[in-house]
């Protein structure tokens, strides 16, 4: 009788430890996956649509703007919006929010970004995915994606620049000051001491 209950234990202990692995793998699989969505989804996508309300904006080094995406189209599977770290310059920005996910209807994801801190153009990329299953008219659909790209000039304000200029001239006025005073006393001291 020992024997059996501890059996049964075992066996339920297996089945407990089961589900939970099954359930982490599924969600790790759609919810976390940071690659470009094109290596495991059909591209370019035939039902999905994607917008975003930037497609190119200027910003200083570290600022930080907003960005208003929207898509769907996908299957009652599951769609994502998701701006993956491992694709293009995405892993140089900071992002309050880079995933949505769902299984009917339209998604939003509105997030707030902050820039690299260097001078540049970088490629943000946004994708729209969906796994395979029936879409919201009842058709049968394959897993696909489709992707935006937004580019992210980086520069340093005009009034910074000036000022940087100025602080320029500043120096280098005061280093030719100094060069001539130097000269100048030692002239003066040459010519005391010197006898000339």
């Amino acid at each position: 009788m020992r024997k059996s209950k501890v059996f049964i234990v075992i066996i339920f202990a297996i089945f407990v430890v089961s589900l939970f692995i099954g359930g982490n793998l599924n969600i790790n699989a759609f919810n976390n996956k940071e690659d470009d969505c094109k290596t495991c989804h059909g591209y370019p996508a035939t039902s999905l649509w994607l917008t975003v309300d930037k497609t190119s904006i200027e910003v200083s080094p570290e600022e930080t703007f907003q960005l208003a995406i929207k898509g769907g189209g996908g299957t009652t599977q599951g769609t994502v919006i998701k701006i993956p770290s491992n694709v293009e310059d995405n892993g140089l920005f900071t992002l309050d929010n880079n995933m949505v996910s769902g299984t009917t209807g339209n998604l939003t994801l509105t997030t707030t970004v902050t820039s690299p801190s260097t001078t540049g153009t970088y490629t943000l990329r946004i994708f729209i995915a969906t796994g395979s299953g029936l879409n919201g008219t009842g058709s049968s659909l394959s897993r696909e994606a489709t992707y935006k790209d937004i580019a992210v000039k980086i520069t340093v304000p005009s009034e910074e620049k000036g000022i940087n200029l100025a602080w320029i001239v500043q120096v280098t006025l005061g280093v030719i000051l100094i060069g001539v005073i130097s000269t100048f006393v030692i002239k003066v001291v040459t010519r005391k001491f010197g006898g000339k």
